[in-house]
């Protein structure tokens, strides 16, 4: 692991959490807020390897989508198509997206930071 970086912090107390604390005289660091918002922010790309954080899973339970499972989620990378043959981690499962969703409309391609229903 690189560039690991550690804060003497009190999330009770506050110490070092937004402002450097007087009770750690001996710690010359920045606070953790201050670090955070020094971090390069990653931009989403959309030409850059497929992430979805699963948010949700969806099953209507009801007889006509017996068979139906949708997860929901933002896009955070990539391009994602029907068609496209994804990786669930942590299982490691291969599945092929069948259909996109997009509120209540089908579509066939969603981008990074839009929200989607895929189905397999």
């Amino acid at each position: 692991m690189q560039n690991v970086t550690f804060f003497p912090i009190s999330a009770k107390d506050g110490d070092n959490v937004v402002n450097n604390s007087e009770k750690t005289p001996w710690y010359t660091g920045k606070s953790l807020l201050a670090y955070l918002e020094e971090i390069p922010v990653h931009t989403l790309r959309e030409n850059g390897p497929g992430r979805f954080p699963i948010q949700y899973v969806i099953r209507p339970h009801k007889e006509q989508f017996h068979d139906f499972r949708g997860y929901a989620g933002r896009v955070g990378g990539g391009t994602f198509q029907v068609g496209d043959a994804v990786t669930i981690l942590p299982s490691g499962g291969q599945h092929l997206l069948l259909n996109l969703f997009t509120r209540v409309i089908q579509t066939s391609k969603r981008r990074p930071t839009m929200s989607l229903l895929p189905s397999h």
